[in-house]
Parts: structure tokens; C-alpha cells; sequence
């Protein structure tokens, strides 16, 4: 539904400047001169596009922020799980119990 509702946006955008438009040429003429209706015309435009570009970029802004967020939750898991392995790595190694609990406790601090 939500997609339907996004091209009836787009519809009704350029349905709106068509009307202002076919009004420009038709009854803005008996009172608007010639360079005054283009310029309703491109005011209606630009307020048209600045409207939608509007709402995209807060979408699109907050879409990148929820983005951010997920990343740095699945840098911080992965920072544990990196830690995880070399402590494993380290104990199935069966090096010296000072060496294995030294690299245990080195990775306890940097996380």
C-alpha cells in the first residue's frame, strides 16, 4: 500500500503543476503578462520539487541514521566475537598458562 500511496504523491504533483500550467495559458493570461506567468509557473514547480525533496531527504536521512546505528551495534558483536576466537585460539594452542591467561586478560581490557 505504502508504494501505491508514494506514486500518488508523484500523480498529484504533476497533475497540480499541469493545472497551474493549462491556467497559465488560458485564464492567468487576462491578468498575469508574459513573463509573469512563467514565473508562477516555475514558483509552483520549485515549491512542488522543494516539498518532495524534502520529504526524501528526511527519509533518506533517516534511513542512514538507522543504518549508522546497526553498524556500530554489529562492530561492537563482531569485536567480541574477535576476541572470543583469539582467546580460543590461544587456549586450544596449549601454550604456557602464563602466555594464555596474559592474552585472555589483555583482551578482557580492550573490551
Amino acid at each position: 500500500m505504502y508504494r501505491r500511496r508514494r506514486w500518488l504523491a508523484v500523480l498529484l504533483a504533476v497533475l497540480f503543476v499541469g493545472a497551474v500550467e493549462a491556467l497559465s495559458d488560458t485564464a492567468f493570461d487576462a491578468f498575469l503578462p508574459f513573463p509573469f506567468h512563467t514565473l508562477l509557473v516555475l514558483a509552483v514547480v520549485g515549491a512542488v520539487v522543494g516539498t518532495g525533496a524534502l520529504f526524501a531527504f528526511r527519509q533518506i536521512d533517516r534511513l542512514t541514521r538507522d543504518l549508522r546505528e546497526r553498524n556500530a551495534v554489529l562492530e561492537s558483536r563482531n569485536a567480541v566475537l574477535k576476541a572470543l576466537y583469539d582467546v580460543s585460539v590461544a587456549v586450544s594452542g596449549r601454550a604456557d598458562p602464563d602466555t594464555t591467561i596474559g592474552s585472555i586478560v589483555e583482551h578482557a581490557r580492550t573490551l
